[in-house]
């Protein structure tokens, strides 16, 4: 009968490992797992699974630096705006923390069924367990989205994590781990990559909007600067010379013609051909 890692190090007659409970033990653990992890999910193996409150607590943790990191970098960019009232930054922080423990959760699930199809044993709380504890690399995965050429590199970062914990914690063979795994980061770059880009072509869209905004926000002060918005029309003035600059407007064309002659398109109808005065058609 193979033995499990606890049971193996009782009957080695080693002291048992020391228990690691409390959100900050949990903290320093998912900074060595982002760079040691066989090391640290081989030690964890033989202890219980953390709490899923603690777990929770330290997703929530890397959520809300993530979240303040990520406003401050907005800020300095001129990408937007940081919350202007303690209110505001509570709300949008409680947003993000939202929104980042459900990814969590389905980061969990998708984790878990990738341990399924590779094999592996074990319960959702392993599964949890691996997405919490890798939990500053997503944060670095938000944060580097402002590196345009460093935005794969955390996606593989955390799939080499969540395959190792997948053959650690829930004893998956190893070679069918890493193809189910490698799939799934090919899988998720390409949505990445998909989703980056719409983010690109709406942005290079809103510019374009903002461009022609600007355009007509400055014909307007030119039409209102030449008194066509205000007072009598024409305004005194008016149609300028041909050849007048005219601000936002360039140079004025040339007038068209009198009015009152019977220049063809201006003022009275042109004379029908065969039309007589006196006569009905």
């Amino acid at each position: 009968m193979t033995l499990g890692p606890e049971e193996a190090t009782q009957s080695s007659g080693q002291n048992p490992l020391p228990s690691r409970e409390g959100l900050f033990c949990l903290l320093e653990d998912s900074l060595e797992a982002a760079v040691r992890p066989g090391k640290l999910f081989s030690e964890r193996c033989a202890l219980p699974v953390p709490g899923m409150a603690l777990l929770a607590a330290n997703f929530s943790f890397f959520a809300a630096g993530t979240a303040l990191v990520g406003a401050l970098l907005a800020a300095v960019a001129g990408a937007g705006a940081a919350p202007g009232s303690p209110g505001g930054w509570l709300a949008a922080g409680g947003i993000f923390i939202a929104g980042g423990l459900a990814g969590g959760l389905a980061g969990a699930v998708l984790t878990h069924l990738a341990a399924l199809i590779s094999g592996g044993s074990g319960g959702l709380g392993r599964s949890l367990q691996i997405v919490s504890l890798s939990s500053p690399i997503f944060a670095l995965g938000l944060i580097v989205q402002w590196a345009p050429p460093l935005w794969p590199l955390p996606l593989i970062w955390a799939a080499f994590v969540a395959g190792t914990g997948i053959t650690i914690l829930h004893r998956a063979p190893a070679a069918r781990t890493w193809a189910v795994v490698a799939l799934a980061a090919a899988l998720g770059l390409g949505a990445q990559w998909s989703a980056r880009r719409r983010m690109e072509i709406l942005a290079q869209s809103a510019a374009s909007f903002n461009s022609q905004a600007e355009q007509m926000r400055k014909v307007a002060e030119a039409l209102q600067s030449a008194g066509m918005t205000q007072g009598a029309f024409p305004p005194p003035g008016w149609p300028p010379a041909a050849g007048t600059q005219i601000p936002g407007m360039g140079a004025a064309p040339a007038a068209p013609g009198n009015p009152g002659s019977l220049e063809p398109g201006f003022g009275r109808s042109r004379i029908r051909p065969g039309f007589r005065a006196g006569t009905s058609t």
